[in-house]
């Protein structure tokens, strides 16, 4: 019952989040003639001169890099991302009826910018990804280890939006582009909840190791246990911190709750995490979970603060 809840929730997703960014693609970035960035901006390139569909270059671009991706982060990975970028790609070529009423490329900048990102809001809240530049962000973040990930993907869709100006010689286009980018993310992050990159999570349950082991199985990330007691009882309670990204505070909540429905989950906007998983190296392979090191010693004196990710520190 709790599975084909979620499958149902996880096909609403993508079924509104492809039909709203088709909408706004069809209705309103392709009439302005504006390039956006990853594999989309590409796709409308070869489209303005070669008349291919655009769906199915987006399919084609992003293939190379899911294979490549898929080996370093594991089936998962591969099976959201394949699921976001051929529901989107399917929805821009097949839903092309919906009226067009606004040429303006700066109205259908800002409203396209709405749609688009409001439809990539909801696959991300589900876990799906559309693949494009952040597969390549994927990739050249494992070389460029110092470069945090947002800003590889502003560069690489920098890149493109850049060769689209040159090629089409519309080098006002650019704005426009930069435009639908800016009010695009912002709309994602409205949509996923926050306009931060990251969430802390305080979590009472009674059945703390299994919740512990498959958050650090399922969703790669670290995390610490804190030693806790109720303010009006002096009963001891388990605590488990952990921070994710947005995209995987659904699979976090999913999985808690799973495991124990009596559990007690505190969400809190972390506005800024350096360390790994986040920040500089947000991207992290599935082989770097063997590197990891558990130690449950409790500090010599205090309260113990144990890192299942890392190390021991005093409270």
């Amino acid at each position: 019952m709790k599975n084909g809840r979620k499958y149902f929730y996880d096909a609403l997703a993508v079924v509104c989040g492809s039909v709203l960014f088709a909408m706004g693609f069809n209705m309103f970035v392709m009439p302005g003639g504006i390039i956006m960035g990853g594999a989309t901006g590409i796709a409308t390139v070869v489209n303005m001169f070669l008349g291919a569909p655009v769906g199915v270059v987006i399919m084609i671009v992003n293939i190379p890099l899911l294979l490549v991706n898929t080996r370093i982060f594991g089936r998962h990975f591969f099976i959201k991302t394949l699921v976001g970028v051929v529901s989107t790609s399917a929805a821009v070529d097949l839903l092309r009826f919906f009226p067009v009423t606004i040429y303006d490329p700066f109205l259908c900048a800002l409203f396209g910018g709405i749609i688009t990102g409001a439809a990539l809001g909801i696959l991300f809240s589900r876990g799906f990804t559309t693949g494009g530049t952040d597969l390549a962000a994927c990739l050249l973040g494992l070389k460029f280890k110092r470069v945090s990930t947002g800003t590889l993907i502003m560069i690489c869709d920098g890149v493109i939006i850049a060769a689209a100006a040159l090629l089409t010689r519309n080098f006002a286009g650019i704005f426009y582009s930069a435009l639908i980018t800016y009010v695009g993310a912002r709309a994602i992050d409205i949509v996923t909840g926050g306009m931060n990159v990251s969430q802390l999570a305080f979590i009472i349950s009674e059945h703390r190791d299994v919740i512990k082991s498959r958050i650090m199985d399922e969703l790669d990330r670290g995390v610490t246990l804190l030693d806790g007691h109720g303010g009006y009882t002096g009963t001891r309670r388990d605590v488990i911190m952990c921070v994710v990204s947005k995209r995987e505070l659904h699979e976090l909540k999913a999985l808690v709750l799973d495991e124990d429905k009596n559990a007690f989950i505190i969400f809190t906007e972390a506005s800024q995490v350096v360390g790994e998983g986040f920040a500089d190296t947000a991207f992290v392979p599935k082989s770097s979970k063997n590197d990891k090191k558990t130690n449950d010693e409790p500090a010599s004196d205090g309260a113990s603060v144990t890192d299942s990710g890392g190390e021991n520190t005093k409270g």
